[in-house]
């Protein structure tokens, strides 16, 4: 090897003679995480029969120091060429492995995670046999991911003497055998930064109505009667560098990077209406009978 492969924190691999890097001290088994937490709620009386709760909640979860290897293998298997001024073999060449090792520091792939919920209920007794209970509810979680990736075409254009900023007039080779002769340029010419945020967002409305029928042998009949509403949402929205497309021809088209394999962007709902019935008759003092019905359309 040209460069000691200890000092990029690898190991000689026995089967192939080639160097493995143990990316395994790049991550943390417990990361430092920022927790902020919040709930308060607020009730009134308006009278003997209406009582209204209101209720709102925030979750915040930030992950900072979450190290991810300095780079993912290229799976797209380049080559170096033969003129490449470090090439020891004189030709073409397969590059196995990850174009930033141990020589590198480790980047951070921080993760948010926020959560909020609100909340309606309103409690009133209709009559001295009916009571009613309604509801509104809205959740909704963010969970923001972001990945250091490399440039599949710009690392690609580096090997082969095309890499910087300003290719057309200061071009620059990659050197994947001294890594030390990497420029800062060349380095943050081929990284990119991949991020994706999922969205959820559930609305629940519902409401019960509950009571008295009739009277059945002494004893009296019960009933509840019920709606609900309910909508889902879920969006995913990936940044430029992290998204995959489908084009017309339904070909899809992966991000230019060489190991993730991106994110559709995705945003779409669904929502649910139910109704139901529930009915207890106690025949006797030891023989009852229950009996419930309920329709949802999804």
């Amino acid at each position: 090897p040209v460069y000691n492969c200890e000092e990029v924190r690898g190991g000689i691999i026995v089967s192939t003679g080639g160097c493995g890097y143990n990316f395994g001290p790049d991550y943390n088994l417990v990361n430092r995480e920022i927790r902020r937490q919040l709930y308060a709620n607020l009730s009134h009386s308006f009278s003997d029969s209406l009582d209204v709760l209101l209720e709102y909640g925030i979750a915040q979860n930030d992950v900072k120091d979450n190290p991810q290897s300095p780079s993912f293998p290229d799976l797209s298997f380049p080559v170096v060429p033969a003129y490449h001024p470090s090439n020891p073999f004189g030709n073409f060449v397969l590059l196995l492995g990850r174009p930033l090792n141990g020589e590198t520091e480790s980047p951070l792939a921080p993760r948010e995670n926020n959560t909020e919920r609100a909340s309606l209920t309103v409690d009133a007794a209709l009559s001295d046999a009916w009571s009613l209970n309604s509801a509104v509810t809205y959740s909704k979680n963010e969970y923001t991911q972001s990945f250091w990736e490399t440039s599949k075409s710009r690392f690609t254009a580096a090997l082969f003497g095309l890499g910087g900023s300003d290719p057309a007039n200061n071009p620059q080779f990659f050197d994947p055998f001294i890594p030390s002769n990497n420029s800062q340029d060349v380095l943050d010419d081929i990284a990119r930064l991949a991020k994706l945020k999922r969205t959820t967002e559930l609305t629940v409305v519902d409401s019960v109505l509950a009571g008295e029928l009739f009277e059945l042998n002494g004893n009296t009949v019960g009933a509840a009667f019920g709606i609900q509403w309910r909508e889902e949402v879920f969006i995913a929205d990936p940044n430029e560098n992290y998204e995959a497309t489908i084009d017309e021809q339904g070909n899809l088209n992966l991000p230019d990077l060489i190991f993730l394999g991106g994110f559709n962007r995705i945003d779409t709902s669904r929502d649910a209406f139910a109704a139901f019935a529930e009915f207890n008759a106690p025949v006797t003092d030891d023989f009852e009978i229950n009996a419930a019905i309920r329709y949802e359309d999804l």
